[in-house]
This record gives structure tokens, C-alpha cells and sequence, in this order.
């Protein structure tokens, strides 16, 4: 049977109409949701404005490290602006510490000392306020300054004490530890994945900070008991993943009575009018995100429905919230679910959904890291009490078991080379190596190494 062109027409109008009642269909099925969806969501306590995130007691003034924080990190950036490539001259001093290398160190480190005092008095502070308004309408569009600053001062912290400590500060290298420690703590009382990133990072920076200043002074038994004290205030307070998630809440759900528009524009940034791609791309979200013939109303209660779902079956299930390797895996599974779902109400709750595989691995590796280094300082203070190594973990008194296998983390010692390691996302022991580069061909999981001596290698001239 032929078509004329009124009847090609015609038909096409109806599959048109079949798929607009199609896609309404689904958008007033899941806004029918969202009653419950609220519901279940208040009874386990999951923030449904941005209210919920805002201190329930104000921080006193006077116990707020916020306002130091910003000074100390004003004044570190004035400092460093005339020492161009400030890091490669520590860098330089640390890996060769000749008297030349030294002194141009310490010219900096003199420069920016006033910044860390700030910051050291910030970190003594029993709280911090960041002040970050959650009320807003847009608040994807809140900035955290303070993190930069964060980052910048605890590097500044880092180096100095590796310097204090090729001198002989022991003293001193241990304060600079813990003012970095207490800054990364600090940022980790934001409610967002952005801001235990940032702690994760810092804490990073720290650990392997302290297993080179060990390696310069290994028989120290005071330093290596008051850096495991570090280690141990880490690992005895784990990082909640859920907590760092209750921002990421409050933003999908103010992302989903947000016109369409201004979430292609947060998502895409500017886009090239001359970019044929980006804009098919930036068209294709929009269309995606306010689809023809659904009423805004309606769009805005079905995505904030869809939003809260994936919530509160991750926060239900009281197995995966007391455990962060589980919680880790129930993430990922449900990421997958999300993106593999072609219901059109879920095209927003793709798009801020933030948790995937590899950044739930991130608090694995940082709590294994901390295990680590405490294995590590176990094994040192064995030798020096027993005159050799021990013949396994256990004998020194380590008995924590590694994140990502629930069994015990290795010990490999090779003349007086020492490996304390977890075997890292992929479960493979790799024999204590770590990922050394980043370049395109290297290996992307190797094992979570805490290690003695901690070598540093010489900086690019």
C-alpha cells in the first residue's frame, strides 16, 4: 500500500503524538512518585532543603578557623607571587639538600613563613564555618575558595617540614604535620564530594610527607610515635562518604526545578556556536531536559522524585551505610543502573548524579594509605626495639586488613627496603609496586605503598 503525502504526514503526526503521551506518561508516573518519594527520604533523615545543610548550632566566632583560613591563604599568595616556581626551589632543596639548595629554600620558606603561622593558629581552632549559603537557588554555583587555600598552605606546610627536618626540627616538622592533618580535616566538613576530594587529596600529601621525614630519622622512636599518632587519628576517624554526599543531594534537587537552560549552560560551559558537535550536543541535553509537550511543573516534580530515589536506597540499607567498601560497590551499581536506564524522566538524575567507581575508590585508597603507614611505623618501631625486621605484620603488632580484599595487608622487605601495602581496586598484588607517572601507558592500578626509605627524587633542573 502507497502513502500519499497527506497520509506520510498523518502518520507521522501519530507516531509524533504516540511518543509525546509515551514520554508524558512517564513524567506524570514518576511526579505521581514523589510524595513518597519526600517521605521516605525525610524518615531517614536526607536533607530535602537547602536548610538541612546549614549549621544547626552556629559556630562561635571565635572558634571559627574560617576567617584566619582566608587570611593566612591572602597572605601565602601575596608571598609566593615573586618566588615564580616557589615549589621546584623545596622540591630542588629537598632531593638535594646542598648548602646552595638550602639556602634558596629557606629564602622562600622565610617569605611565606608568616602565611603558615596563620595558618597554624587557623588549625588550632576547634571548628570552621566555610559560610557557604545552601539556600540559594543555584547553590552548583557556590565557590570554595578556602579549598585553593587549603591545598596551597598545607604544600607550604609539607615542604617546610621536610626542610625542618633535613635540619634536625624534628620538633618542628611534627607541627607543620599536624597543622597540615587539621587543614584537611577541615575541608572535609563540607557536605560535598568536591570538599572530601580535597581532604583526600591533602591527606595524600601528608602521608607521604611523613614517610620521608621517617626515612631521614628511622631510629627516632619519639618522632615515629608521634606521626602514628597522625595515622592513628586518621584511621580511627574514616571519612563518611554519605556525609560528603548530603551536598550533592541538595543540588540535584535544585537542579531539578532549574530551567533548562541554565543546566546546559552549568554542564556544557560556553559553547561554540561554530562547534557543530557541541552544539548538537547542547541541543540534545536541552531537549532531553525539557522535553516537548511536558509542563514545567510537572518536569520539575518527576525530576526531583528521580533524584531522590537513587538516595534512598543507597541510605536504607544500614549494611552498605556502615561499611564504605560496600557502600563503594552499591554506588557503582546503581551508577550503572542510571546510566543504563532510557526512562526519560531519569535525564537529569544522569547528570547529577556525581558518585562513579573511581571516585568512590578514592576513600578506600585514602583510609588503606593511612593503614599503610601505620603498618609501616609498626614495622619501623619493631626494628628498633628487636634489632631486625619482623617476619610478618602481625609480629609487630599490625593486624588491620586491607579495604579492598578484607584480608591482611602485605609486608615485603627487601635488605632495608620495607613495603607496607594494600593491593589496591583491582585485588592484584603487584609485589608493593606503585604507580610512579601518569603517562598514557602506565599501568592505571598498582598496589597502595607506604615505604621505607621513602626516596625523593631529584627535581627537573
Amino acid at each position: 500500500m502507497k502513502l500519499g503525502i497527506s497520509g506520510v504526514i498523518g502518520l507521522a503526526a501519530l507516531l509524533m503524538a504516540g511518543c509525546n503521551n509515551s514520554t508524558l506518561a512517564a513524567f506524570e508516573k514518576a511526579a505521581a512518585e514523589l510524595p513518597a518519594a519526600e517521605a521516605a527520604a525525610k524518615q531517614l533523615g536526607l536533607p530535602l532543603t537547602g536548610a538541612d545543610l546549614m549549621p544547626k548550632t552556629p559556630v562561635r566566632p571565635e572558634d571559627n578557623a574560617a576567617p584566619l583560613l582566608r587570611e593566612a591563604g591572602k597572605t601565602f599568595s601575596e608571598a609566593a607571587r615573586p618566588h615564580k616556581g616557589w615549589e621546584q626551589t623545596f622540591a630542588l632543596a629537598i632531593a638535594e639538600p646542598t648548602p646552595a639548595n638550602m639556602e634558596a629554600a629557606q629564602r622562600v620558606i622565610a617569605s611565606l613563613d608568616p602565611a603558615l603561622s596563620l595558618a597554624e593558629k587557623a588549625a588550632a581552632k576547634p571548628s570552621i564555618d566555610f559560610g557557604h549559603d545552601w539556600t540559594r537557588e543555584d547553590p552548583w554555583k557556590i565557590e570554595f575558595p578556602a579549598f585553593s587555600e587549603i591545598k596551597s598552605l598545607s604544600k607550604g606546610f609539607v615542604f617546610r617540614a621536610q626542610l625542618r627536618a633535613i635540619s634536625g626540627d624534628k620538633a618542628g616538622a611534627i607541627r607543620d604535620m599536624r597543622a597540615a592533618s587539621r587543614l584537611a580535616e577541615f575541608a572535609g566538613t563540607d557536605p560535598t564530594l568536591i570538599a572530601a576530594l580535597v581532604q583526600i587529596a591533602t591527606d595524600a600529601m601528608v602521608s607521604r610527607t611523613m614517610e620521608i621525614i621517617v626515612s631521614r630519622h628511622p631510629g627516632d622512636v619519639a618522632l615515629l610515635n608521634a606521626l602514628d599518632e597522625i595515622a592513628d587519628r586518621k584511621t580511627n576517624q574514616p571519612m563518611e562518604i554519605l556525609r560528603s554526599l548530603r551536598g550533592e543531594i541538595i543540588m540535584s534537587l535544585a537542579a531539578a526545578e532549574a530551567p533548562a537552560t541554565d543546566l546546559v549552560g552549568s554542564y556544557f560551559g560556553e559553547v561554540d556556536p561554530e562547534d557543530p558537535n557541541a552544539v548538537s550536543e547542547a541541543n540534545k541535553l536541552k531537549a532531553e531536559l525539557a522535553p516537548s509537550g511536558v509542563p514545567d511543573d510537572l518536569r520539575a516534580r518527576a525530576f526531583r522524585a528521580r533524584a531522590l530515589q537513587p538516595w534512598i536506597e543507597v541510605y536504607a540499607d544500614q549494611a552498605t551505610v556502615k561499611d564504605n567498601a560496600t557502600l563503594v560497590k552499591r554506588l557503582a551499581e546503581i551508577d550503572y543502573q542510571l546510566k543504563s536506564d532510557d526512562d526519560p524522566t531519569t535525564a537529569l538524575r544522569v547528570m547529577t548524579y556525581p558518585m562513579t567507581l573511581q571516585a568512590g575508590q578514592a576513600f578506600l585508597k585514602r583510609d588503606a594509605q593511612w593503614q599503610a603507614v601505620r603498618g609501616l611505623m609498626a614495622v619501623l618501631r619493631f626494628k628498633g626495639a628487636q634489632g631486625r625486621y619482623p617476619a610478618s605484620l602481625a609480629e609487630a603488632g599490625f593486624t588491620d586488613v586491607d579495604p579492598f580484599t578484607g584480608k591482611a595487608f602485605h609486608l615485603k622487605v627487601e635488605g632495608e627496603t620495607v613495603r607496607v601495602y594494600s593491593v589496591g581496586p583491582d585485588g592484584v598484588d603487584n609485589g608493593g609496586e606503585e604507580r610512579v607517572n601518569t603517562a598514557p601507558d602506565a599501568p592505571r592500578q598498582m598496589d597502595i605503598v607506604s615505604m621505607f626509605p621513602r626516596r625523593v627524587n631529584p627535581a627537573p633542573k
